[in-house]
């Protein structure tokens, strides 16, 4: 009796700080100014080159959070901007870092004690453990089992570590108490995208090349390279056009936007450049077509235009070198069509199961992930996991789609985060965004959660206080 008598004073003890935590603090959470803290965070760290400064100031953060805020929400944008942090490219010599995060592991453990809730799976927990099966058999018919073995472990994060992503947050998030949960994810998309655009200027800046020779190098920013730099920006460009639909001021967010792409051309990613061209029009369609007051949009778009116009008169030669040297490269395929090839001969040959995500082939060499890239969402999921996994991934879209697309009659702007999968998506049937786990497919199926909790309430538990 004297045991729980004492637990239960304890628990007064801690519900009555949590009681005096200032308001203020809490709603720093869900502000800009969270955002460009976060951002001011990962840019120092990323330019000096020093990862710690980065680690320390998320650790601090995210552990403040987990203890005053019933809500984890706050926490997704720190994934990001705590891998945005990261110039070297040297990936695993950050495990290092990893005891900085101490204080916010028993951060998390305090946040489960104390704020319990009632668990529920969510929309997207049957179709990612159809996926993850899929990946799992796929191959089990064929592939050596050294093979299997060496590609286990990515494949595991890829499938299961996903979907631990989306449980832990979709149990522990909460409606935005300040605003909507899906105004809140477009800001903090938003804000990635500018800390990105930063990071390629000054890349640039540091390369201190012509711009005629730009092509000579692949863009590198450490935590990821052109090709994934460029589809992170897909995703971020359409949030400025939805923060523009929100906005008193339009114009600033539409003129960001037109930057984030520019940022996108700096990348020198042709898919990248095709389908965020793609994705800008689309945009910029939608916004205006979309306004009751089209005379106000209307000069808001002449104001861009001018700025625009303004900046190219500035910057005539660069920019017309840069196109120039974008155009010399070709329409070539870089060897994907190979690949492509190859992934439809080991459909026909093992059309059940595939050849397995441990596949090794003639046409692409591993190197640290002991995974094979056909360079297609198609055609990985074609040639690694045969019928099973189109099947799987099939009703996989089909799910995730459908929920986004239903939420559109709820919020006209989810449009734009519609648009921002669909660049995705696009750019992924000619390379590998679709089987990364982290930052595109924690991202993708973040999306569905917000969606989830925001619009679909009883999908997901409710907070006992």
């Amino acid at each position: 009796m004297e045991a729980v008598a004492q637990k239960k004073n304890t628990r007064q003890k801690i519900e009555n700080f949590l009681q005096k935590i200032p308001d203020p603090l809490r709603k720093f959470f869900y502000s800009d100014a969270f955002f460009i803290v976060l951002s001011a965070i990962a840019i120092s760290a990323w330019i000096t080159g020093k990862p710690i400064i980065g680690f320390i100031g998320i650790m601090v953060v995210s552990t403040v959070m987990l203890v005053v805020l019933d809500d984890v929400t706050p926490g997704i944008p720190m994934v990001l901007f705590a891998m945005t942090s990261i110039s070297s490219n040297d990936i695993s010599g950050q495990l290092k870092y990893i005891p900085v995060f101490i204080p916010t592991i028993l951060a998390l453990i305090f946040h489960i004690i104390v704020y319990k809730g009632r668990w529920k799976l969510g929309t997207m927990f049957a179709p990612q453990i159809a996926v993850t099966v899929a990946m799992l058999v796929g191959g089990c018919t064929c592939i050596a089992l050294d093979r299997y073995l060496g590609a286990l472990g990515y494949t595991v994060f890829l499938g299961v570590g996903v979907l631990v992503i989306y449980e832990v947050f979709l149990q522990y998030s909460k409606k935005n108490p300040y605003g909507k949960m899906t105004d809140y994810f477009a800001k903090f998309l938003f804000y990635v995208g500018l800390v990105i655009v930063a990071e390629i200027i000054v890349y640039y800046i540091r390369l201190d090349l012509p711009i005629e020779k730009w092509i000579n190098h692949r863009v590198d920013l450490g935590w990821s390279i052109s090709t994934n730099i460029s589809t992170m920006l897909l995703l971020t460009m359409p949030m400025c056009f939805y923060r523009a639909n929100r906005s008193k001021f339009p114009a600033v967010f539409i003129l960001l936007g037109v930057v984030q792409y520019g940022a996108n051309v700096m990348t020198l990613s042709r898919g990248g450049i095709l389908f965020g061209f793609v994705t800008l029009l689309i945009s910029l369609l939608y916004l205006f077509f979309s306004q009751k007051n089209k005379k106000r949009m209307f000069w808001n778009y002449i104001i861009v235009l001018i700025l625009l116009g303004v900046a190219y008169g500035f910057f005539f030669d660069k920019v017309n070198t840069l196109f120039q040297t974008l155009l010399s490269r070709g329409t070539g395929t870089s060897g994907r069509d190979q690949l492509y090839l190859e992934a439809w001969e080991s459909f026909k040959k093992y059309p059940v199961f595939g050849v397995g995500m441990g596949y090794d082939g003639p046409n692409y060499t591993m190197d640290v992930i002991q995974f094979y890239w056909f360079h297609s969402t198609f055609f990985q999921i074609l040639g690694s996991t045969g019928s099973v996994g189109l099947a799987a991934f099939g009703f996989f879209y089909f799910v995730r789609y459908k929920q986004v697309l239903s939420y559109t009659k709820f919020d006209k702007n989810i449009w734009f985060i519609f648009f921002a999968m669909l660049g995705f998506e696009l750019y992924s049937l000619i390379d590998t965004g679709t089987f990364i786990p982290v930052p595109f497919m924690a991202v993708m199926i973040w999306i569905n959660m917000v969606l989830e909790i925001e619009f679909k309430p009883k999908a997901v538990r409710t907070v006992r206080r």
